[in-house]
């Protein structure tokens, strides 16, 4: 079965702002974007509302091994 790649370059923001009056539904919804913690809960929350009965939500970069990893502003150079 062909499925076609579907790509939005828009933030998560938008992209379920666009879709928040639709009953759309997803098996899975992989959460990698803005790595600020109001960001990502915005996220989880907007994932949950159109994520399937028993579907996954997958998150990237969730463990971060050094402190420093974690400021917003990220530092570099350390």
């Amino acid at each position: 079965m062909y499925v076609p790649e579907i790509n939005y370059p828009i933030t998560s923001d938008s992209f379920f702002e666009l879709i928040k009056d639709h009953d759309i539904k997803y098996d899975m919804i992989f959460i990698d974007g803005l790595h600020h913690a109001n960001q990502v809960d915005k996220d989880i929350q907007n994932a949950l509302n159109h994520i399937v009965d028993g579907g996954f939500i997958i998150m990237h970069d969730c463990n971060p091994l050094e402190y420093h990893m974690q400021l917003v502003p990220r530092v570099t150079g350390l």
